[in-house]
């Protein structure tokens, strides 16, 4: 029997496997850890004791529980001098921006141990065979198992599976289509009825032309409709985002709430409002700055597991997200939160909608704006189904107190449409 001598460097990489161990206890890492596990198997560890640690942290993750020093030790019960290791991994630092790193190293060297592995099988079998035929047959039959030992992958269905689930959605009832209108019928015809789930709708505008405006006021009225909605506000507080809901919703003067001096006329329109539409509304603010799209994506999908669900997510704006890597070039830093946004809408089945800068300068003012405006990266236009473009005209240096909607993309309908509106922002509203 022949041993082959493999480097361990190729089969193992002691730094990463405990940069992801300690990871699990990070409270920096509470956001993304979900992600990381699916992302990582138990298997992918050579450690032995990391590897079980790993296991126990998924079983608590799939149980929707909080992952901590006590819940760990209490989940790995089987792990010897658990107690030991886990308050050691406790003690580290985790730099965050090293994770995504040490997990695709882990997966790399997880890989190879098994390609190794069968090859090496293979090789110590054929060398016991009796001609060169029985040999190569041996060793190809190795390799076929290492190549084929994951199964069918997940992912690919076929046609008529497909067939089926597209046929109840052609045939499902109007509630059951997962289309949730605007507040806005002219809109809605030309995006096919409304916000399609599974969909990214990128709504893009200059500072002030009222992106902002737009995406709270879908946000509300969606919620007002029966649905669920979620925003991410990244630039302003939850006092000014209600503010601006209250003001439309009860179309009452945003100038009077902002500086809290109502009027008992105004006062009566926002009692009524808050009495008869917002008690039962599923509208939820986030707010905080720096926040990565990969807590975003988190927070959105333990939303969706929950009672509560979810079924439109607004991340206003994509230019105030942190970067998960601050290394790279701010253009792929905003692809990256662009590609996960798209992630997002497909896996958990919901709509993302992303308020976007568009490019400024004197000779912009007054000039409908093209996708190719929008600001530090194509990846945006590229992933989005539906782009939508904010423009006021101006006559004599003024806004005409209309706003127009120009679809510059949409896979949902026809391309190169306005749509016109009243534009009232003292109502903090569109139409």
């Amino acid at each position: 029997m022949t041993t082959i001598e493999v480097d361990n460097s190729l089969l193992q990489d002691d730094q990463a496997e405990t940069l992801l161990a300690s990871a699990l206890l990070s409270s920096a890492m509470r956001y993304e850890l979900p992600a990381l596990l699916e992302r990582v198997s138990p298997d992918d560890f050579y450690d032995p004791t990391f590897a079980a640690l790993w296991a126990g942290a998924r079983k608590l993750s799939d149980e929707g529980k909080r992952i901590s020093r006590r819940t760990l030790i209490a989940a790995c019960e089987s792990v010897p001098r658990r107690q030991h290791v886990i308050d050691s991994l406790a003690g580290m630092y985790v730099n965050e921006a090293e994770v995504p790193e040490a997990a695709t190293s882990l997966i790399e060297k997880s890989k190879w141990r098994k390609l190794i592995g069968g090859l090496t099988t293979g090789i110590e079998h054929a060398l016991m065979a009796e001609s060169y035929d029985d040999a190569l047959q041996m060793a190809t039959d190795k390799l076929r198992v290492v190549s084929e030992s994951a199964g069918m992958p997940l992912g690919p269905k076929r046609l008529s599976e497909l067939a089926d689930e597209w046929l109840e959605w052609l045939q499902a009832e109007p509630e059951d289509s997962r289309v949730f209108e605007t507040p806005w019928p002219t809109l809605n015809e030309v995006l096919a009825g409304g916000l399609h789930s599974g969909r990214v709708y990128v709504w893009g505008g200059r500072p002030g032309a009222g992106k902002s405006l737009a995406a709270i006021n879908v946000a509300a009225y969606v919620a007002e409709m029966g649905h669920t909605s979620l925003t991410f506000s990244l630039e302003m507080g939850d006092r000014e985002v209600v503010s601006r809901v209250v003001a439309a919703g009860a179309e009452a003067e945003y100038g009077q709430i902002t500086k809290r001096e109502v009027d008992p006329y105004n006062m009566g329109k926002i009692g009524l409002y808050l009495d008869h539409r917002v008690q039962d509304a599923e509208m939820y603010i986030h707010d905080g700055m720096n926040m990565k799209i990969e807590k975003m994506y988190s927070i959105a999908k333990q939303m969706k597991a929950s009672a509560v669900g979810l079924d439109v997510v607004i991340i206003d704006h994509i230019g105030l997200a942190k970067a998960t890597d601050p290394r790279v070039t701010r253009e792929q830093q905003v692809a990256h939160i662009s590609r996960m946004g798209k992630l997002m809408a497909k896996e958990l089945d919901v709509v993302v909608i992303f308020a976007a800068q568009l490019n400024r300068g004197p000779a912009n003012e007054g000039v409908p704006p093209k996708i190719s405006d929008l600001r530090e990266s194509g990846a945006i236009e590229q992933d989005a189904d539906v782009v939508i473009l904010l423009h006021h005209e101006i006559v004599e240096g003024l806004r005409t107190g209309d706003i127009t909607l120009i679809i510059g993309k949409n896979r949902t309908g026809k391309n190169d449409v306005q749509v016109l509106l009243p534009y009232r922002p003292h109502y903090a509203k569109l139409g």
